[in-house]
């Protein structure tokens, strides 16, 4: 057996000793430190961005999941997966829930992004005064809104469709077109305004 042989059986045995769950993966990272059993993605990147006791691992862990869940520096956002991009550090793994807005120029290049409203685990009133102010000031001519589910469905409710035509029929008499509304969630993302299934984000791959 020659020695790069070796070296690949060297190596097919340490890939079959990685660790294959979440919390594993964590262990065998910091074995110094306690987790709990249950934790998932979105604990940890909750516990990071507290990080109490200011440790540095968990300070570079953290900056690794919001780099991950960064936006791509491509500028026309007018599919729903590129949205996702842009908000998902924002939204995915928020623990109440948020509401976003978008704006748009003409040619669906991004404006500028706001939150407009924040609520509780299940509820989010979306303010349509804040909105109106929020398009006229960027100059917009259309938008897209975004909330998340805190729950980590991303599948519309009867409300959320409810809200997307409520929206998109007073806004129409300003102007002012609803491109998309997006439910943003753990599972991935899903349109309240046009229908169809969850998508699941073939960009970012984390699981518990």
């Amino acid at each position: 057996m020659t020695r790069g042989t070796d070296l690949l059986a060297e190596r097919h045995g340490h890939a079959q000793d990685l660790p294959a769950s979440f919390l594993q993966i964590l262990q065998f990272l910091w074995p110094q430190r306690s987790w709990p059993d249950d934790i998932s993605p979105s604990g940890l990147l909750q516990l990071c961005a507290r990080n109490p006791d200011n440790c540095p691992q968990i300070a570079a862990l953290h900056l690794f999941f919001c780099k991950l869940l960064r936006a791509p520096d491509e500028t026309v956002q007018d599919r729903a997966e590129a949205v996702d991009r842009l908000l998902a550090e924002r939204l995915a793994f928020a623990a109440d829930e948020r509401m976003v807005v978008v704006s748009l120029d003409g040619s669906g290049r991004v404006l500028r992004s706001d939150e407009l409203a924040r609520g509780g685990i299940d509820r989010c009133t979306l303010p349509l005064r804040a909105l109106v102010e929020v398009l006229i000031t960027s100059g917009a001519r259309r938008f897209i809104l975004a909330h998340n589910h805190p729950s980590g469905d991303a599948r519309p409710s009867d409300e959320d469709r409810r809200l997307s035509q409520l929206v998109a029929q007073k806004l129409e008499g300003l102007g002012l077109t609803l491109v998309d509304h997006l439910v943003i969630a753990r599972s991935g993302y899903a349109s309240a305004l046009h229908g169809g299934p969850v998508s699941q984000r073939s960009w970012l791959k984390l699981s518990a």
